[in-house]
């Protein structure tokens, strides 16, 4: 089993842009990662379906507590390529309360855009069971939310069908993705972040509140490239926070 992270930018570098907002529905925590991919390097096929090119966009909800991870492509026309399931251990948030993971054991749910099903790595999830590597309450957990998914897909009123379209809609309203995106998100950006900019970050305090302070970048304490609430600082004062925006220089 490993542990995977919703960040299409650690596999594609610098050419996508990407979003990740949290959302409650039902008292459910879910995450919502977009992204827009600019560029690729290689297009990349599974069961002869493109599901990497550029122009291309990615959906995917992880729900926290529950046993899936749902992955949605869509071409540059914003037109469905496929819809993928991801059956999880488990989904959760990292040590650092900073990104949500999921524990994988890669049986997946397939759907291209007839609805046609196809189920992956039933051996390697049965190899799994059968070595003692899954707690029974997981197996249990997992085979429900499969089963679950599998009955969604087969009923004649397309509940699931429903259900994505929700998503999906709200995945285009929210994220708007255009050319110009990067505008508003370079905060999450680590090289749009240097020293002697001035900036508005949120302390830990202050979290809560969402009251910021303004300063100017002396340290910049985030390593990777990009980080969904905000590259972390220290200012010259000494404050340190996670960048909320770019002030204007005067």
């Amino acid at each position: 089993m490993k542990e995977e992270r919703l960040d299409l930018r650690e596999k594609l570098n610098n050419m996508v842009i990407d979003r990740m907002i949290k959302k409650t529905v039902d008292n459910t925590i879910y995450y919502i990662y977009g992204a827009y991919i600019k560029e690729v390097k290689k297009k990349q096929y599974k069961n002869n379906i493109c599901v990497l090119d550029k122009g291309y966009y990615y959906l995917r909800i992880l729900p926290i507590g529950k046993n899936y991870v749902l992955t949605a492509v869509y071409n540059e026309n914003k037109e469905l390529v496929i819809y993928k399931f991801d059956i999880t251990v488990k989904n959760y948030i990292n040590d650092d309360n900073s990104y949500p993971s999921y524990t994988s054991v890669n049986l997946k749910i397939i759907l291209d855009t007839k609805y046609n099903v196809i189920v992956e790595n039933k051996d390697k999830f049965k190899k799994y069971v059968d070595s003692n590597m899954l707690q029974d309450k997981d197996v249990i957990n997992m085979c429900k939310e499969a089963k679950t998914i599998l009955e969604l897909i087969s009923k004649k009123d397309n509940m699931l069908k429903e259900k994505l379209g929700r998503w999906e809609k709200y995945f285009f309203d929210l994220f708007n993705f255009k050319e110009n995106i990067l505008e508003d998100n370079s905060n999450q950006i680590r090289n749009k972040i240097v020293p002697g900019l001035k900036v508005a970050i949120v302390l830990k305090k202050d979290q809560p509140t969402g009251k910021l302070t303004i300063g100017i970048v002396k340290d910049i304490l985030t390593h990777s490239n990009f980080h969904h609430r905000g590259i972390k600082v220290r200012l010259e004062d000494g404050s340190v926070g996670r960048v909320q925006k770019i002030c204007k220089a005067k």
